[in-house]
């Protein structure tokens, strides 16, 4: 009975050590084979290939291409930055000017042609930088930004309006005013809130409100420029000729 039991005994402890062995083995060959990034399968035999930093490409499928930072100059990143910086800042200073949310200073273009032409002194028949009057300005504005072309006088530009009501004026309309005995004799440019851009004769080029009590006075209404009436106009002056 007694060498029974020392048998048995024996038996269990060899069973032990086997087992441990064969463990031992298979725990130093997963840690010593890890997986590479290529051999990694994904479903419907798509795989991952390790590529450089630029392009990037998924088995059985285009290239990707990613622009990498690593391509942008360091001069090229900073210029573009501070153009971003530029008309953040730009927006930022008409949409308190106007009273007006950030986002609803739109276009941005329109806001950086205000600002490079910000206090260009007037000029009665300037239509530089040097100095400007108020009809050259409100015809440059909307050549450069709308792409119509517009004569050259306050009353010329009035007679190619369709002229529109308070309650439906918006961004880029002109405003008319009659500040002498002529009929229509200033223009400007409406932006929001009331507000519009003109070149003062006092103060050259800046932004005034419709509600200030001068300008109220004199305020003869909003018109929208007519593509048409600019057409007709053309017509008429190849027929006198």
């Amino acid at each position: 009975m007694y060498i029974q039991t020392v048998e048995k005994y024996l038996f269990l402890v060899l069973l032990l050590c086997i087992g441990s062995s064969t463990m031992a083995q298979n725990s130093r060959t997963y840690l010593s084979a890890p997986k590479k990034v290529s051999d990694l399968q994904f479903i419907e035999n798509i795989e991952l290939t390790p590529t450089d930093r630029s392009t990037h490409t998924i088995a059985g499928a285009s290239s990707i291409n990613i622009p990498s930072t690593d391509t942008l100059s360091s001069d090229s990143f900073d210029e573009r930055n501070h153009e971003i910086e530029s008309l953040a800042s730009i927006q930022f200073k008409y949409a308190q000017l106007l009273n007006i949310e950030v986002e609803s200073t739109s276009p941005v273009s329109l806001y950086r042609f205000v600002d490079q032409w910000w206090e260009t002194p007037y000029q009665y028949g300037g239509s530089t930088s040097s100095g400007i009057d108020c009809s050259a300005f409100s015809a440059k504005l909307q050549d450069e930004l709308f792409q119509y072309h517009l004569p050259r006088t306050a009353q010329e530009q009035y007679s190619m309006c369709n002229m529109i009501d308070s309650a439906n004026a918006r961004q880029g309309d002109l405003v008319f005013f009659s500040t002498t005995r002529k009929s229509i004799s200033h223009v400007g440019v409406y932006l929001a809130n009331g507000y519009f851009v003109h070149a003062s004769t006092s103060m050259g080029v800046i932004i005034s409100n419709l509600d200030e009590a001068y300008y109220h006075k004199r305020f003869r209404g909003f018109g929208r420029f007519n593509p048409e009436a600019e057409k007709n106009s053309t017509a008429e002056e190849i027929t006198s000729e």
